[in-house]
């Protein structure tokens, strides 16, 4: 899996943002999972201060249709 492929960030009218960089973040999201097996790591995303609605999206197989969604309120 690789963060910056995978994951998509948008507000409600449509915006995507750009992966970001942040010193203190912890490893990032990079690597082979099984199924099944947890993941842990860090998103980072350059986000709009005036923005507080947002939705992440994580798109497993870049072959086969489906995402998984999350609301994000900030």
């Amino acid at each position: 899996m690789s963060s910056l492929l995978s994951w998509t960030m948008r507000d409600a009218e449509g915006n995507t943002y750009k992966a970001g960089y942040d010193t203190n973040a912890t490893h990032s999201l990079d690597g082979k999972v099984e199924a099944g097996q947890p993941l842990q790591g860090s998103l980072t995303f350059i986000g709009d201060a005036k923005v507080h609605q947002y939705q992440l999206f994580f798109e497993n197989n870049f072959l086969a249709q489906g995402q998984t969604i999350w609301d994000i309120h900030a």
